[in-house]
């Protein structure tokens, strides 16, 4: 995409390759950061946000049963995403790697929220 972040080619005679430039570290580094920080901030929230909509003294098993499904699919999902999806963009390509995550994505962001919004607490 970028043609500066890629690495320089390595010589097949040569034993030692050209290490990063200063702005490919730069860029390595603060995508780190961000996707850190980014994690800190919704991982800790959306548990909260989602558990809030349950909140029902009459049946704390549904909270209970919230949290576990929460764990199972956060578990469920990272195992997909370090064997599958790299899997796939290793066998076919980062395009096809990343579109296939983005067109489930798409639908569920379009579909839950419609289907789901007769679940939600409203403020009283």
């Amino acid at each position: 995409m970028i043609p500066q972040l890629k690495s320089l080619p390595c010589s097949h005679f040569q034993h030692v390759c050209n290490g990063p430039t200063l702005l490919q570290l730069a860029v390595l580094f603060s995508s780190f950061g961000f996707m850190s920080v980014g994690a800190g901030f919704v991982r800790p929230c959306s548990i909260i946000f989602g558990a809030d909509q349950l909140e029902n003294r009459k049946n704390k098993r549904i909270l209970e049963r919230y949290f576990n499904w929460y764990y199972v699919s956060t578990g469920i999902s990272t195992i997909l995403a370090v064997t599958l999806i790299v899997y796939i963009q290793d066998s076919y390509g980062w395009k096809v790697g990343f579109g296939v995550p983005c067109y489930p994505h798409v639908f569920v962001c379009l579909n839950v929220p419609n289907r789901l919004s007769s679940l939600y607490q409203s403020e009283s």
